[in-house]
């Protein structure tokens, strides 16, 4: 797939030594799938990086294969093979640009740096060729007649390579930028046939997917020490991508499932993160927004919550620090009209096991009192200033919500591995927490604590 090197996290975990304060950050929060539905139509769809809030970007006559946003300059560009165009937007979608006219546009990456962007063409044309980022200086990197099909793509901007798949010779080959000095780095067997190419660059690796065997594997960038990531994935794992920051974590695309995939390769936790009842149609690439907007800090709650444990019932009672408005908005009105309504304070705690099963409570109470599983547990939990929601907003919020619980249900209930369930049950959690919160809009500041020491529940 187009990797996707615009990730901008990218930009700060490569390029930190060349120009980047280390002090550079950015946050994954948006997910943008190239979905092609019925009738040779196609859409953009946008989703928080958990999954939640998916929405359609209104771009008409969007018939995307390939898809990537550019996070530094928050546009997007994409191949639509039906019309035979390379097309951009602003990442709302609008201001949508005819910016190439080609013949088969198929991958489609971005070497930032450079100001140029690269494209496959095919089944006919068979080449990769590239141009400036606002569609001049058309010129061709590599031309062969191996290309079968499709070629996925991948840049290393630092290192001066661009990696691509070449279906009818089963191999991943990488090339200099300007398409010399081509050469072989991976071959797969004959009945393999890779869907998607990612690069690790913080940890110097390329990621493959396996459609026959429903695999994904991973290998140094020159091609050594080859090694199986993950297997029995029962997808098809298209459209590969990566987030360089959390784990690594990889994500992609099933359109026949019509779901999209999350691993996290230090954990190997594999979770569904967007499941068939959200609405896709088929999904064949997905690229991640990162936003480096600077953030202030979370303040922290001067207190732990206090615990009381009734021995034999398996429940635990905790109590919270009193707050009040002026603990949120000290000496500062003004903030408080940041907000449509005068807030009011919820307490949201969250109880951990030390297998990392959690529990979560929400309450305008100081106290709570919840049911606990034998084991060893902590908990913590923030003060939030709230108001509430208009009508349509809670309904709009609420039916999301009531979507993803249910979602996360049927995913559990056909999960077998015991990692697996715990993983979607804290997601049942936090989904429900969120549910309860529905009515409500967090004001600007949340405070939370530390967490507590540990207690036994027997």
């Amino acid at each position: 797939m187009i990797k996707k090197l615009l990730t901008y996290s990218a930009y700060f975990l490569v390029f930190t030594s060349l120009s980047l304060p280390l002090t550079c950050h950015a946050d994954l929060t948006g997910i943008y799938i190239a979905d092609s539905v019925p009738d040779g139509v196609g859409q953009i769809v946008k989703a928080n990086n958990d999954g939640t809030q998916i929405s359609v970007l209104p771009i008409s006559s969007a018939v995307p294969s390939q898809i990537i946003v550019d996070s530094k300059s928050k546009e997007i560009y994409w191949t639509d093979p039906v019309t035979g165009f390379i097309k951009m937007s602003d990442i709302d979608g609008s201001n949508v640009v005819n910016l190439i006219g080609i013949v088969e546009p198929y991958g489609i990456a971005i070497n930032g740096p450079n100001g140029k962007i690269y494209w496959s063409e095919g089944v006919s044309v068979r080449q990769i060729n590239r141009a400036n980022l606002d569609g001049s200086n058309v010129e061709s990197v590599i031309s062969t007649n191996e290309f079968s099909e499709g070629v996925d793509l991948a840049i290393d901007s630092l290192s001066g390579h661009i990696y691509y798949v070449e279906p009818s010779n089963d191999v991943i080959k990488r090339a200099n930028l300007d398409g010399s000095n081509e050469t072989t780095i991976i071959n797969v067997s004959s009945i393999d046939v890779i869907t998607g190419i990612t690069l690790d660059l913080k940890n110097s690796k390329i990621y493959w997917g396996d459609r026959t065997s429903q695999t994904i594997y991973s290998a140094n960038l020159d091609g050594t020490n080859q090694q199986l990531v993950t297997s029995n994935i029962a997808s098809n794992p298209e459209g590969l991508i990566i987030d360089e920051s959390a784990g690594p974590t990889l994500y992609w695309c099933d359109p026949t499932a019509r779901e999209i995939h999350r691993f996290n390769t230090a954990t190997s936790v594999h979770d569904i993160l967007i499941t068939s009842s959200a609405g896709l149609f088929g999904p064949t690439d997905l690229s991640l927004f990162f936003d480096d907007t600077v953030k202030p800090p979370e303040q922290t709650v001067p207190t732990v919550p206090t615990v009381v444990v009734t021995p034999g019932q398996k429940q635990a009672t905790f109590t919270f620090e009193t707050f009040d408005l002026d603990f949120f908005f000290p000496d500062d009105s003004a903030s408080i009209e940041l907000v449509s309504k005068t807030p009011s304070v919820r307490y949201d705690a969250t109880a951990r096991r030390s297998d990392g099963v959690t529990k979560r409570v929400i309450t305008k109470n100081t106290q709570a009192t919840v049911k606990l599983s034998k084991g060893t547990w902590t908990v913590s939990y923030r003060g939030l200033a709230v108001t509430k929601r208009k009508k349509t907003k809670q309904k709009t919020a609420i039916q999301k919500l009531n979507s993803r619980v249910a979602s996360i249900k049927e995913a559990y209930n056909k999960a077998t591995k015991p990692a697996k369930k715990i993983q979607l049950q804290n997601m049942l959690q936090t989904a429900k927490a969120k549910r309860r919160l529905a009515r409500t809009k967090s004001a600007v500041k949340t405070m939370r604590s530390d967490s507590s020491d540990s207690f036994e529940v027997s």
